[in-house]
C-alpha cells in the first residue's frame, strides 16, 4: 500500500502516512523522514496518532510502526521501529487535546475583542 490518509471519528483528525510495509512476516505502519536527526518523540506521538485512526477504520490492531529515515546532509539511509505505541498514543491523544483547547480559547478571545 502506498500513501494512506485516515480519520479519526473517535478524536476527529486526520493524517496521512506513507505505507504499510511487511517485513519477515510483520506489518508496519511506516512513515519516511528527509531529516538531520531521528526524533523518537516528535516521530513516535505522529506515528501513534496515525496508527490509532488506522486501527480504527480497519480493526487491524497487531501492526507495528516504523520510521524510515534519509538523512539531509549525507543522504544515508536509517530504519527505526517503534515500541511503546501506548505511551506514545496517550502523549498523541493529551498533545491533541491541549491544541484543540487552544484552538477554542483563540477563536474565544478573537469574538470577545
Amino acid at each position: 500500500m502506498q500513501e494512506k490518509l485516515v480519520y479519526s471519528r473517535q478524536r476527529n483528525y486526520v493524517g496521512r502516512f506513507d505505507a504499510i510495509i511487511e517485513v519477515d512476516g510483520r506489518r508496519y505502519l511506516a512513515d519516511y523522514k528527509t531529516s538531520k536527526s531521528f526524533y523518537p518523540m516528535e516521530m513516535g506521538m505522529q506515528t501513534a496518532g496515525y496508527l490509532q485512526a488506522y486501527c480504527e477504520e480497519t480493526g487491524e490492531n497487531d501492526i507495528g510502526r516504523m520510521i524510515l529515515r534519509f538523512d539531509k546532509e549525507t543522504g544515508e539511509f536509517d530504519v527505526h521501529i517503534l515500541d511503546d505505541y501506548y505511551d506514545d498514543v496517550m502523549a498523541f491523544n493529551a498533545a491533541h487535546t491541549l491544541r484543540k483547547r487552544q484552538k477554542e480559547l483563540d477563536a474565544k478571545q478573537k469574538t470577545d475583542a
